[in-house]
């Protein structure tokens, strides 16, 4: 450690004073203009080194604004951590100065390390983290690692040693342990560069993710949002069906036939669709979709748990996801959200109606087997489009 002062205000006397664990080994002069003198005394807590200073006689100097004086040579003590931090207490006495100046005191703290650790990269399995939380309440997480990079080249994982925070928790969160970053569904937007810092000893690092989230409200898509009765198709009455629905048919005789029977209703598929968006930077409110704008995302096996019939003397959902008709009205399909009371993702009307529709076509087709094609997307260069075709050719022997 050099040291330095004004050559207006040249030290007398240093009072060196350190914890157990730092060692003055040696002073030195830096020029033949100055003699250095020192002795240690060293006490339980501490050890101060007092260190006499004064300028060779006869011996003329060039007057600088800063002149270095002498170096002082320090040892540290065996540590067990990875790295501590040191304090020296320095006080300084100008004797023989008139009027004397006050005397100084200053401090000087160092971090000393086992190795010579050059930075420290957090590595995680994925860039981009897609927070469907939001839509099922389930937390989406990613696996950090933490390593040093030595100045010999030596990489060493350090993640149970580091430190971590989140630049901004409403876009994503980091685990207390640093070994993962997640979402849980309370974020309230994605990023394209969402940070998440972490530190080690004196060195930090960003880990730089996307996070996109749903647009909301979900896109609810039903085949058919008015559902009559099919003319000529009968079930069985259940018993927990009113015998309301038997159709009001004018042959007498098709009545009695089938008193034990009602018309069927058309049922829908029920589909959920949205896009994953995200902002370009912090601060901004430029959007980018994921794909692109003419994108969306079937998140129908997501939600299919959350989806609800406002009215369930309207309708029923079976199987998840197909909606079935049990009396004339209109209500709500809704999806609910897995986070919050009373919260809606999205919603969509439909009616039961008290008319009837005739089927006027049954198709059957045969698939022997399937191709797959890939290209390109002719609107973004990132992206594959994966065509499925069916094959109706029969090429084989019992095929």
């Amino acid at each position: 450690m050099a040291v330095s002062a004004s050559s207006f205000s040249l030290p007398s006397e240093f009072w060196v004073k350190a914890k157990k664990g730092v060692n003055l080994l040696s002073t030195k002069a830096k020029s033949s203009q100055w003699k250095v003198d020192w002795e240690v005394q060293s006490g339980a807590k501490h050890s101060i080194a007092t260190v006499e200073v004064s300028k060779m006689k006869g011996v003329s100097g060039d007057v600088a604004a800063n002149v270095e004086i002498m170096q002082l040579d320090f040892e540290m003590e065996n540590f067990t951590s990875q790295s501590v931090t040191r304090r020296i207490n320095w006080n300084i006495d100008y004797r023989g100065q008139y009027p004397p100046p006050d005397s100084d005191k200053v401090v000087t703290e160092l971090t000393v390390v086992q190795k010579d650790i050059q930075a420290i990269i957090p590595l995680s399995m994925d860039t981009e983290i897609i927070n469907t939380a939001v839509l099922t309440g389930r937390t989406v997480a990613i696996p950090v690692k933490v390593v040093s990079i030595e100045l010999s080249g030596t990489v060493t994982d350090i993640s149970s040693f580091v430190e971590c925070k989140s630049s901004n928790e409403d876009i994503i969160k980091v685990s207390m342990n640093c070994d993962y970053v997640y979402v849980n569904g309370k974020e309230a937007r994605g990023s394209m560069n969402a940070r998440v810092i972490f530190s080690y000893e004196h060195l930090s690092a960003p880990l730089e993710l996307t996070v996109w989230v749903p647009k909301l409200p979900l896109n609810l898509q039903l085949s058919d949002n008015s559902l009559s009765f099919i003319k000529g198709w009968r079930v069985p009455i259940l018993p927990d069906r009113r015998s309301a629905r038997d159709s009001d048919d004018d042959d007498e005789d098709e009545r009695k036939v089938s008193r034990g029977c009602t018309l069927q209703y058309q049922r829908a598929q029920v589909k959920v669709l949205t896009q994953f968006h995200t902002t370009s930077s912090e601060g901004t409110n430029q959007v980018i979709t994921m794909l692109g704008p003419d994108w969306q995302v079937d998140v129908t096996d997501l939600v299919q748990d959350s989806l609800k019939v406002v009215d369930p003397r309207v309708a029923e959902l079976v199987d998840h996801t197909v909606l079935v008709a049990l009396e004339q009205g209109s209500t709500l399909l809704k999806v609910e959200s897995p986070l919050a009371v009373e919260a809606v993702l999205g919603e969509a009307p439909f009616s039961v109606l008290d008319d009837k529709v005739s089927i006027m076509d049954l198709r059957v087709h045969a698939i022997s087997g399937l191709s797959l094609s890939l290209q390109p997307s002719p609107g973004n260069s990132h992206t594959m489009v994966a065509k499925a075709t069916g094959l109706q050719t029969l090429s084989a022997l019992k095929q």
